[in-house]
């Protein structure tokens, strides 16, 4: 519980900030797996939810213009506890894949690192290494 408590500390800013920022949409993305009832309450059921495990905990779409046409990009945000937040193997390579295929992805622990990548629309440049 403690770790989900900082892990929201990042998460919420991030949620609030994006608001703020246009063309760009997040969704909260828990990923799991859990029983459930059914609706008659007579059989329980495993259900999961979320996209795959290692998919990031941020996830929407960033609009985009491009040459006079707006095209939405896929943006994955995984977000990390302050201190000691450790990133498996499968959301790193959930990062590199979205970056792979075109989209945004970001890994971090800080709010203020996200609002750098997304502060002057150039997010998709940055996420390359093609602006700092």
């Amino acid at each position: 519980m403690e770790q989900n408590l900082e892990n929201k500390s990042v998460r919420d800013p991030i949620l609030e900030a994006a608001k703020k920022i246009p063309g760009l949409v997040l969704y909260k993305n828990p990923v799991g797996r859990g029983k459930v009832k059914t609706a008659d309450g007579r059989y329980e059921q495993w259900i999961t939810y979320g996209l795959q495990p290692g998919s990031a905990d941020l996830i929407g779409y960033y609009t985009m213009d491009l040459s006079g046409l707006n095209v939405a990009v896929f943006v994955s945000i995984e977000t990390k506890r302050p201190h000691g937040g450790h990133t498996a193997e499968a959301q790193r390579k959930w990062r590199d894949k979205v970056i792979e295929r075109g989209g945004i992805a970001l890994i971090t622990n800080d709010p203020e690192e996200f609002m750098r990548v997304f502060s002057d629309g150039r997010a998709w440049e940055r996420v390359r290494g093609l602006v700092k």
